[in-house]
């Protein structure tokens, strides 16, 4: 602990040195760009060999949410403490180097998932932003997935429950004497049954834009086999109860216009474009690296359920300087 703070205090010593350019932020927009540049050379912070410049500070504000960046750009010590942080990490990552941290597989396991993310990213950064994809490729996949943006019939379902197909069938036959919503209304309110009420708007059976928890599908099944609103099914059995179902409204087909999805279709399509970006960027590495999987080896492996911890720390322990 005693190195660590004697490390730690001698690093902020030296951050100390310049925190005048902390207190003005010397990375602006005006200017020429030589001067730009010069301005991003300042070292605010040494640690070893390594120098945090003003341009490291402005990519490390640049990566952080849109909406923390400004107190970044206007406040003097919220600046200083950002670089005190990005000083212990430079800290703590050269103490990983030093001791071979990344020769560990679950870090050397890590790296290579943070750089082929990076990579990714980089295959992702070659498809316009959302904003600048022309409104004739917008238009185009609209068209040819038009049935995606129709929202089908959707019926209110209000369903009461029963213990045994008995009770439901008896509850039905004084529903055909009285077909009104106060009786259907009055046989919700006294089951004892959890789950009978308004359960909610559903699609067809066959739309899973249609699906709601509340609604399981054979009572979506019932509902959607009567003819009129205010119809109430024949018993349907789930689970454990018999169901009535009453076809309580009706929602007619709407179709979203491309006007009202545009803002829907950039990201949707901008998606489809940075993911086939990145399934080339992947299927081009695998035939030039010639990588291949041993199928029936994988078939008939059987893996361990852990690992020894003792001895892969012994074996770590002589990896180390």
């Amino acid at each position: 602990m005693v190195r660590w703070a004697l490390l730690l205090a001698a690093c902020h010593v030296v951050l100390a040195c310049d925190e005048r350019g902390l207190a003005e932020p010397r990375v602006e927009r005006g200017g020429t760009a030589g001067a730009r540049r010069r301005a991003e050379l300042v070292v605010l912070a040494v640690v070893g060999e390594r120098r945090i410049t003003a341009a490291d500070l402005a990519r490390r504000v640049a990566s952080l949410p849109e909406g923390e960046r400004g107190r970044y750009r206007e406040d003097a010590g919220a600046r200083r403490e950002l670089v005190h942080r990005m000083l212990d990490e430079e800290i703590l990552a050269q103490e990983a180097v030093r001791h071979r941290v990344a020769d560990a597989p679950e870090i050397a396991d890590a790296l290579k998932q943070i750089l082929g993310a990076a990579a990714l990213e980089r295959a992702a950064a070659s498809v316009p932003p959302a904003e600048e994809l022309a409104v004739a490729e917008l238009r185009a996949f609209y068209d040819a997935h038009l049935p995606n943006y129709v929202v089908r019939e959707r019926r209110r379902v209000v369903a009461v429950a029963f213990r045994t197909n008995e009770d439901a069938q008896r509850a039905r036959r004084a529903l055909d004497r009285d077909t009104g919503e106060a009786r259907f209304d009055a046989l919700v309110r006294a089951s004892d049954v959890d789950g009978a009420g308004d359960l909610g708007n559903v699609g067809p059976p066959d739309d899973p834009s249609g699906d709601f928890h509340r609604v399981p599908l054979p009572l979506r099944r019932a509902v959607f086999e009567l003819r009129d609103v205010g119809e109430v099914s024949e018993p349907v059995e789930h689970g454990a109860q018999v169901w009535l179902v009453r076809y309580a409204g009706r929602t007619a087909a709407q179709e979203r216009s491309f006007a009202s999805e545009e803002a829907n279709l950039r990201r949707e399509v901008r998606r489809r474009r940075v993911e086939a970006a990145q399934n080339e960027l992947v299927a081009k590495e695998r035939a030039r690296s010639g990588a291949r999987i041993d199928v029936e080896s994988l078939a008939t492996i059987v893996l361990p359920d852990g690992i020894d911890e003792a001895r892969y720390e012994r074996r770590y322990e002589k990896r180390r300087p």
